[in-house]
């Protein structure tokens, strides 16, 4: 027997895997790997594998929605080793970049100055020197301040600021960032100041001996 294992989810542009296993192998067997969209090919790839191998598929650019994946053991019956065909039907997405938004804190008061990174990923984690649009919004929805063509200082990161007023909408603030057609948000939250709390015991001894000796006491905070 033979057991095929694939991502159900390809990504464009990114390399992706398919394992081969051949059980009890007593010869090589030649594994064919073929990636369709509606009759046509875009992608395929072989190998030799004896009793387990991976087979590297190139997925081209700018394919997305489904496409057939179809693997062959032996497709020539007159070589030796193990003969099989199977096929299933995979999705093929386009993005091709992932975004972090990272505030410097999750929460914030009045007069707090916001600060935001962006990273731009590939999918292997490489960084994307990729422009960048990003708006803020209030709890309210208002579209509290706008940037607009941000490229990357250094290594697929963007960096922001804005400061908070002193009189804020309190609440979830969002914030959203466009990169490559794709949308992603991150929300922190506006809170209003609260003076903290706190208490400081000082127990000192009963009573004291001799002015010039040192004297053990506690302090509880």
């Amino acid at each position: 027997g033979y057991l095929v294992a694939a991502p159900s989810v390809f990504q464009a542009g990114v390399e992706e895997s398919v394992s081969i296993t051949i059980f009890n192998a007593k010869a090589e067997t030649r594994v064919q790997v073929q990636l369709s969209v509606k009759g046509q090919t875009v992608a395929h790839s072989h190998s030799s594998v004896y009793d387990k191998g991976n087979i590297k598929l190139k997925v081209p650019s700018g394919l997305r929605g489904q496409a057939l994946l179809k693997v062959w053991g032996n497709r020539q019956l007159t070589e030796k080793g193990y003969i099989f065909h199977n096929y299933t039907t995979i999705t093929v997405e386009s993005k091709g970049s992932a975004v972090f938004i990272q505030t410097d804190k999750p929460i914030y008061k009045p007069k707090h100055k916001v600060l935001i990174n962006v990273y731009t990923v590939t999918p292997d984690m490489r960084p994307i020197n990729e422009k960048i649009e990003a708006y803020i919004l209030d709890p309210r929805g208002s579209r509290m301040i706008q940037w607009k063509g941000l490229k990357p200082v250094c290594c697929g990161i963007v960096n922001m600021s804005f400061p908070l007023s002193d009189q804020p909408v309190f609440g979830e603030w969002f914030v959203f960032v466009e990169v490559q057609g794709q949308t992603y948000n991150k929300s922190f939250e506006v809170q209003k100041y609260v003076m903290p709390k706190f208490e400081l015991v000082i127990v000192p001894p009963p009573y004291i001996r001799d002015l010039s000796s040192c004297e053990q006491a506690s302090v509880t905070a």
